[in-house]
């Protein structure tokens, strides 16, 4: 009887064409607001990425070894997250240059630093010798934040000269 009752009301409610465009309305100005802040996002993401190469990436709990993106303690992984760094450092420059040709070249080093994040991922969290490392919110936050960086190189905000 409640499903009925609740159908119902679904019903009346989608008569009206108003209630079809509530959730389009909604996302219309999600996106506009995006579009509108992309370059102030992009950059606080670009600063969030070097703040999270400090953050723990992984843990190897046979070694007790904590991974980061500058320290990975007696492995051989090296300092991985030093690329992410300097990509959004370039990235964090390049949102801030008013110009065409900073906005295009911007759209290749996000997708870089998004790519060197998966590369991140692969390999300090693949299993080697029987030891699996427990992944650390680090590392996803890494991937969340390379994503969002690359997302806000496609909303560029730049005045361009009209034509007459």
């Amino acid at each position: 009887m409640a499903e009925w009752l609740g159908r119902g009301l679904q019903n009346l409610l989608q008569q009206f064409e108003s209630a079809r465009d509530l959730t389009k309305g909604l996302q219309h100005v999600i996106l506009f607001y995006i579009m509108k802040h992309a370059q102030t996002i992009g950059i606080l993401a670009a600063l969030a990425v070097i703040g999270i190469c400090y953050m723990p990436w992984v843990v190897i709990d046979s070694k007790q070894i904590i991974v980061t993106g500058l320290s990975s303690g007696k492995t051989s992984f090296g300092k991985p997250g030093l690329m992410n760094i300097y990509l959004s450092v370039t990235a964090l420059i390049l949102f801030i240059i008013p110009r065409l040709w900073s906005k295009r070249i911007n759209v290749f080093i996000g997708a870089i630093n998004f790519a060197w994040a998966i590369r991140n991922i692969i390999l300090l969290s693949t299993c080697q010798a029987g030891e699996c490392p427990q992944r650390q919110a680090g590392i996803y936050l890494l991937l969340a934040a390379t994503l969002l960086v690359q997302l806000m190189t496609f909303f560029p905000k730049i005045k361009l000269p009209e034509d007459n």
